[in-house]
């Protein structure tokens, strides 16, 4: 915790960054294909597990790597932080093109 990495807590941030797109990438592809009604606990839980199984390969594959449950936490965090993201978009609060979305009948 000595260097501005570990200060800061960029491990976290980048954790809840790279999340936040992942998730936001799959509710824009969930959205374009028409089925994005009820996939929040669905890409949550599957980000999750994403989350845990990555933190669990770098602590049995990587000498001097450990778990860290809080890089869970902020994968979790990330997930949430691209639902919103995309929920911003699809109701054009966010300054962006709007994005064209199927709906199903």
């Amino acid at each position: 915790m000595n260097d501005w990495f570990g200060l800061f807590h960029l491990d976290k941030v980048l954790h809840m960054v790279f999340f936040a797109v992942w998730g936001l990438s799959w509710w824009i592809a969930l959205g374009k294909s028409g089925v994005f009604r009820g996939t929040f606990l669905a890409v949550l839980l599957v980000g999750i597990l994403l989350g845990v199984g990555l933190e669990w390969a770098q602590a049995s594959w990587f000498q001097g790597r450990r778990w860290d449950l809080f890089d869970v936490v902020a994968d979790g965090l990330g997930v949430c932080t691209g639902y919103l993201a995309f929920r911003l978009i699809y109701h054009g609060l966010l300054p962006v093109e709007p994005i064209q979305f199927r709906h199903r009948s």
